[in-house]
């Protein structure tokens, strides 16, 4: 049950997020090509940087102690990626939520 709850809301808010993405770059004069693949890019990417984190965290521990004295500054960096990507979708859906 939590999964068919988790995967409607995901797929909820992807068609949301694409659309408005996609509705503000057309908006802006970028032609078919450059509206279907940016939404997918930053939607790609916000994906691509949950997994790594989910990844890190399953592995810090063991990762941690492999490394030595060197510090792992891996998800410091997917925090940020995925961080500045939720900005754009936010900010897409806000542009998007003005036009309305």
């Amino acid at each position: 049950m939590r999964i068919t709850a988790t995967l409607s809301v995901l797929l909820v808010a992807a068609i949301v997020s694409y659309h408005h993405m996609h509705e503000l770059v057309r908006k802006y004069g970028e032609g078919d090509w450059a509206a279907a693949l940016i939404p997918l890019s930053v939607d790609g990417t916000i994906i691509a940087a949950s997994m790594s984190l989910l990844l890190a965290a399953g592995t810090a521990g063991a990762a941690g102690r492999c490394r030595g004295s060197l510090p792992n500054y891996e998800p410091l960096l997917e925090w940020a990626r995925l961080q500045s990507c939720c900005a754009q979708a936010g900010s897409a859906s806000a542009a998007k939520s003005e036009d309305s």
